[in-house]
């Protein structure tokens, strides 16, 4: 056992004889292939052959230091600085957000007047539009708050939309009447066919806004108006020759956030309502643009369609004349500070007209025979129409004359026509209400007693 230990120490790192001169034999050979090797892997990576001829010739050592040098350099990792060098906006919005292409109102064509079925005659602009885009910023981030909300927003400046009939429908023929709508200063936005705004429209916008964030930064905003009017051919005696007035308004790019509304662009534009026809057809202006000194003043509330006024007027005392009596009742108060001249006609008219009440009497208070009773109407001042004796089942019809019971015509509207029947000091009263187009009632108020009742009739 001692022996083999000394021979195995005695041969550890030593090569054989015949191992030593086979080296020798090889050495000029494998030092010229490990040197290309060596050199190979300085200058490109190492092919396979060349490997095993580097671990024949030097060891593994030698291979692994060769692996080291060719293990390919870790990766750095590149940081995207594109929303990092960005103004991050989470909450507010300005008018410095966003860039905007576009926006500019386009209206070719005229106004148009043309026949509407058997009986109206519609009159309308030609489309109004704007096609936009809004864009978030290239320096800005909304971050993680909410998105914007942009669209059309539109102001109704006011309106004035006026019908002209006249008699025969002669251009200078005498004026009937005339059919007016109007609307001050309300928000405007697109609406369904009963008139009351579009399911999908809230305020502020005119029709549906759309979103931007910082995955859809841009979006296109598109603008369609056409407003129109529609009137009766005729009315009364009076045929349609012409309209008049116009609609004004304010119209705008806007953008949304946290209830905070700001107009990129504003713009305004008209449609002229000036157009004289022949057969219920005319041709009228074009439409005004023109850039706004100010954005939209109203974006919220009712719209056009739900504060419009329209009523009768009457230019001339004649013209009113011509009128019934329950077009003027209808039109008295709504043309008092609306229109003036109209209201004056009216009221000078109405001294004229009167009211015709039949006094019925169903039961008498009377136990036996026929009531004796006075019968009093009362507006502004009270008048006594008689006294009349009436059975079960009897009438009499009386006409009071509207200058005996009012002072004042351009105020009647502030009063009612109250009928009283007093009989053996027993005192009944029915109150007619204003506009007095109703068909009349019991004299339910006041004593006990007989069953009368009024039927009223204006003339």
């Amino acid at each position: 056992m001692h022996q083999t230990k000394q021979g195995q120490s005695g041969t550890k790192g030593q090569v054989k004889g015949g191992e030593a001169a086979a080296i020798k034999q090889e050495s000029p050979d494998l030092l010229a292939q490990a040197a290309a090797a060596y050199q190979s892997a300085q200058t490109a990576r190492a092919q396979p052959n060349e490997i095993l001829t580097l671990q024949r010739t030097s060891g593994n050592q030698a291979v692994q230091r060769l692996l080291a040098k060719e293990k390919p350099p870790a990766k750095s990792i590149q940081r995207d600085d594109s929303q990092s060098n960005k103004r991050v906006k989470e909450t507010g919005v300005d008018a410095s957000m966003f860039t905007l292409t576009g926006g500019d109102i386009k209206a070719p064509g005229k106004v148009t007047a043309k026949k509407d079925g058997a009986t109206n005659v519609s009159v309308s602009a030609p489309p109004v539009t704007f096609e936009a885009n809004v864009a978030l910023a290239s320096d800005v981030s909304l971050g993680s708050g909410e998105p914007v909300m942009t669209g059309p927003v539109q102001t109704l400046m006011g309106s004035t939309r006026t019908g002209v009939y006249r008699e025969g429908g002669q251009p200078n023929g005498k004026i009937v009447t005339e059919k007016n709508i109007s609307v001050g200063t309300v928000r405007d936005a697109q609406t369904s066919s009963d008139g009351t705004v579009a399911p999908n429209v809230v305020a502020p916008w005119y029709s549906a806004a759309v979103s931007i964030n910082d995955t859809t930064p841009s979006t296109p905003v598109n603008f369609f108006d056409q407003p129109s009017i529609e009137m009766p051919q005729t009315m009364g005696k009076g045929v349609l020759t012409e309209t008049r007035g116009k609609d004004s308004f304010t119209t705008s790019v806007g953008v949304k956030r946290n209830g905070q509304l700001v107009h990129l662009k504003s713009m305004t534009w008209e449609a002229p309502w000036d157009v004289s026809m022949n057969n219920f057809q005319g041709e009228g202006g074009t439409v005004p643009i023109g850039e706004a000194k100010s954005p939209p003043p109203v974006t919220d509330g009712p719209i056009a369609a739900q504060a419009m006024v329209s009523w009768l007027g009457f230019p001339t005392l004649e013209a009113a004349q011509g009128a019934s009596t329950v077009q003027l009742l209808q039109n008295l108060a709504v043309t008092r500070g609306r229109d003036p001249v109209s209201h004056q006609n009216i009221a000078e008219a109405l001294k004229t007209r009167s009211i015709t009440a039949n006094l019925v009497v169903d039961s008498t208070d009377a136990l036996i025979g026929k009531d004796t009773i006075t019968l009093y109407v009362q507006g502004q001042k009270m008048v006594n129409k008689g006294q009349f004796t009436l059975n079960d089942g009897e009438s009499v019809s009386v006409t009071v004359g509207f200058q005996e019971i009012f002072d004042d015509m351009g105020s009647i509207d502030m009063s009612r026509i109250e009928f009283q029947a007093t009989t053996k000091g027993k005192v009944k009263w029915y109150s007619h209400p204003f506009p007095f187009t109703g068909k009349g009632g019991e004299l339910s108020e006041g004593s006990e007693g007989g069953k009368y009742r009024v039927e009223c009739a204006l003339s």
